[in-house]
């Protein structure tokens, strides 16, 4: 049993749990609500308030079927926003007054929307003027009477008087008294402090109309009294009709967002700019592809319209070709009566085609450049060579000549010297001088000087045919390059 009663414990708990977590997250949907006086006085302005909150709305404040103010959002689609406008009511008549929210309103987070609000109603009084007082008559000047006169007797007054079964006891010279509207006549009596007669100018029945009806009364002894007697105005009973606009509110239809990219023949993509730049209500652009952008043979056009469920579709944007290219991007509302029409004009220009002819003229006139500085190049070196050849055989020569000239005169001194001397020559020289040999020896030749210069003479001139050989192959090196770059 215990446990059975623990079990009920745990259940009752975990009941009353769960019932707070709902109440605390219970999320506040869209809503707009009226604020105003219960109570208003007839010809006084009433200020009415609404407050609320929603993503979007579209709401009319009116008083018995006539609007005396509006509120509308219909370009917010990110969160909820608060709701305040109010207006003003000025009631001529008297009576309730019911005060009505139509319209709706969207909720953000699931996009509900209410249309159902809560009425107000306003008791409107008649406005109470205050009753003027009596205007006091002048106190005469108290003159001396040599012969007293007998006393006046007090003029008359009224003690009771009775309006429609009101009683007022001994009222005011000016009253005023208020009736129903369902009072149509009243009937007066009329009591005086001494029984004095009186007068009533419509009678003892009054026939009231609606609004203030005067009556007077005068007393025999000179007294007049005014009586106001007020009847309400009949209520306007008939049920409050508000009236239907005739045709449903037409919606705004247009773009959001507007983005362009170019998808050239390989399938590769580049985003485009137009001008001017985008907004909802411009319908007219214009883009330039240029001759950079000449490869491009569509565009990918992104369109986003104000409202999800509008119908886009997109015209023209496909094989464009050279020149004017004009693309249509029509926006349609839901059930297809209202439309709008974007334009963009796109200009394709033209590609530029490379011109052969000039180029191969460029290449060959280069060519016979390069071709004329090789040979001019190569007629120096070859000069220069034969040149410097020239000048070595004629050091040579040179050389030769003052060696073998030198020679002889010592061949002459040493023939004067064995004359002289008479020294034995050998039998091979002795054969030699007669077959008139010389040896080598006496030439001069053996000299290692004039070796070391004509040795030095043939390593310029190698050293010039080495230069002009790297000249000229840096020459057909440099050929080779420029022809590589024509192609």
């Amino acid at each position: 049993m215990k446990m059975k009663h623990n079990v009920k414990i745990l259940f009752i708990l975990l009941f009353v749990i769960v019932t707070l977590l709902l109440l605390t997250n219970k999320v506040e949907a869209a809503n707009a609500n009226i604020s105003c006086s219960g109570t208003g006085t007839v010809n006084e302005p009433i200020k009415i308030t609404v407050t609320g909150t929603g993503v979007q709305w579209n709401l009319k404040l009116l008083v018995d079927g006539n609007q005396i103010a509006s509120s509308s959002e219909l370009e917010n689609y990110e969160s909820n926003k608060n709701i305040s406008f109010s207006g003003t009511y000025t009631p001529t008549t008297q009576g309730n007054k019911t005060v009505t929210l139509v319209g709706s309103v969207t909720e953000f987070s699931d996009g509900t929307t209410k249309t159902d609000f809560t009425s107000k109603t306003i008791t409107v009084n008649p406005k109470v003027e205050p009753a003027p007082e009596p205007t006091p008559e002048p106190t005469p000047d108290p003159k001396p009477d040599p012969d007293p006169q007998p006393e006046t007797p007090a003029k008359a007054t009224i003690t009771k008087l009775v309006v429609a079964g009101n009683i007022y006891n001994n009222p005011g010279k000016d009253i005023t008294v208020k009736l129903g509207n369902e009072v149509s006549e009243a009937k007066i009596e009329v009591t005086t402090s001494n029984g004095e007669s009186y007068t009533i100018d419509k009678g003892n029945t009054v026939k009231l109309e609606e609004g203030t009806n005067m009556v007077y009364i005068t007393l025999a002894s000179g007294n007049k009294y005014t009586v106001r007697i007020r009847r309400e105005a009949k209520e306007d009973d008939t049920p409050n009709i508000i009236d239907e606009p005739d045709e449903k509110e037409e919606v705004k239809v247009g773009l959001k967002s507007l983005l362009v990219k170019g998808v050239t023949e390989d399938g590769e993509e580049i985003e485009l700019s137009y001008a001017p730049e985008f907004f909802s209500e411009i319908y007219e652009y214009q883009m330039l592809l240029d001759e950079t952008l000449s490869h491009i043979t569509k565009l990918d056009i992104q369109a986003i319209g104000l409202q999800n469920d509008f119908i886009i579709d997109i015209t023209g944007n496909e094989e464009l070709k050279e020149g004017e290219n004009t693309i249509t991007i029509t926006v349609k509302s839901q059930d297809g009566k209202t439309t709008a029409t974007y334009t963009m004009v796109v200009m394709k220009e033209a590609k530029v085609e490379e011109i052969m002819a000039p180029v191969e003229v460029e290449k060959e006139e280069e060519e016979n450049t390069q071709g004329n500085i090789t040979q001019k190049i190569v007629i120096t070196i070859v000069t220069s060579m034969i040149a410097i050849m020239g000048i070595v055989f004629a050091v040579i020569e040179y050389r030769y000549q003052k060696t073998h000239k030198k020679e002889k005169e010592q061949n002459i001194e040493k023939e004067v010297e064995v004359s002289y001397s008479e020294i034995d020559m050998g039998t091979e020289e002795k054969e030699q001088e007669e077959m008139g040999e010389v040896p080598f020896a006496t030439i001069g030749f053996e000299n290692e000087v004039d070796k070391e210069d004509v040795l030095k003479e043939e390593s310029k001139f190698q050293e010039i045919v080495d230069q002009s050989n790297e000249v000229e192959e840096q020459l057909k090196k440099q050929e080779k390059s420029k022809r590589g770059k024509h192609f």
